[in-house]
């Protein structure tokens, strides 16, 4: 394992911490988190603006007034959804019911795995990326 990558992030993480597996673990954190921030900040960003064209095209109210420009009407749709009571079925698999709507969720997250952002952030070898998108 090769704990001497170099690149800015993972060499300001080793000079701060002193044991190289801590830092190569540290680093490796601190690239998961940039690399989930794509769909976490993406997602709500084009929610907003899918809104806004449906809204204009409608005219309706919701995503034109609600707030300043509009955005509190995505925060109040994230809270509805949240809120919204789960009904399962008695005859369904409660476990695999209500597992099936991160299955999408899932793939997003799995071909960001194989992009590799820097020599740090990266969760795969890039080389076994082309396969592993295509299949």
């Amino acid at each position: 394992m090769d704990f001497a990558t170099t690149n800015f992030i993972g060499d300001f993480v080793r000079s701060i911490i002193p044991i190289p597996e801590l830092a190569f673990i540290v680093n490796g954190i601190l690239g998961i988190i940039g690399i989930l921030t794509i769909p976490f900040l993406g997602a709500p960003i084009l929610i907003y603006v899918e809104r806004k064209v449906c809204g204009f095209i409608q005219a309706r109210t919701g995503p034109m007034r609600v707030g300043p420009y509009g955005v509190l009407q995505t925060i109040a749709d994230v809270m509805k959804l949240l809120f919204k009571e789960i009904l399962v079925p008695k005859s369904a698999d409660k476990f695999t019911y209500l597992l099936a709507p991160l299955l999408p969720l899932s793939a997003a997250f799995l071909v960001l795995a194989v992009i590799p952002f820097s020599s740090s952030m990266q969760v795969t070898d890039p080389v076994l990326g082309i396969p592993y998108l295509i299949a």
